[in-house]
């Protein structure tokens, strides 16, 4: 009886961590639309043409993604990418965090790909499926 308990308390607690457990997500391939400076922070924001918008983390402000600001150097690394994607009108798939800084998403990794790259020949480099529309 005690066993059986505790087994049911078990697969209860690890049902409830599942349902909260969320990985980072990749958006589909699609070009940077806007790139604001947060006024802030030293933290760039990009806004994508991408669909849907990929929010894994539930944040409140959905305008935008919001660069990493955990070190300056993956900050400048990921600025220069996305100014760079952005200038020269290069596709880009995101990879967006499971949480939020400064109410936004956050961009953990930048894919950019070829000027004219075909969406499925981006989605096969970045090895994420290609979403069907």
């Amino acid at each position: 009886m005690k066993i059986t308990r505790y087994v049911i308390s078990v697969i209860t607690a690890l049902a409830a961590v599942s349902q909260t457990a969320v990985a980072q997500v990749n958006t589909s391939s699609g070009h940077i639309t806007a790139v604001y400076q947060n006024w802030d922070t030293d933290q760039v924001l990009v806004s994508t043409d991408a669909s849907p918008f990929v929010n894994p983390a539930g944040c409140p402000d959905t305008d935008s993604y919001a660069g990493s600001i955990s070190s300056p150097d993956v900050a400048h690394l990921q600025e220069s990418m996305l100014l760079t994607a952005f200038a020269n009108g290069n596709p880009v798939i995101l990879t967006i965090g499971t949480t939020c800084t400064d109410g936004r998403p956050i961009i953990w990794a930048v894919n950019m790909f070829p000027v004219g790259s075909s969406p499925a020949a981006v989605a096969k480099a970045a090895r994420v499926p290609v979403p069907v529309r």
